[in-house]
């Protein structure tokens, strides 16, 4: 009975560490894009705005990471 606690004991971390390491990883996402200024960026499922490219011509958000596909909608004036 003490071998087969001892065998338990030492087979759960290993089971238990041997998934995929997305599970120790951020849920978030660094995206950068490059365009003209006063661009704006827009999540196209909410239309929540999440980023405008200013001077310089790029800019960095995070986005949530998802199972599915995710789209921005890039929007300018002229």
């Amino acid at each position: 009975m003490k071998k087969h606690f001892i065998l338990l004991m030492m087979a759960i971390p290993v089971l238990g560490l041997s998934s995929c390491m997305s599970i120790f990883s951020s849920t978030q996402q660094p995206i950068t894009i490059t365009g003209e200024n006063g661009t704006k960026l827009y999540d196209a499922a909410n239309n929540v705005k999440l980023a405008e490219i200013k001077e310089g011509g790029s800019t960095t958000f995070r986005l949530k990471k998802k199972l599915s596909d995710r789209t921005v909608i890039a929007k300018r004036r002229i």
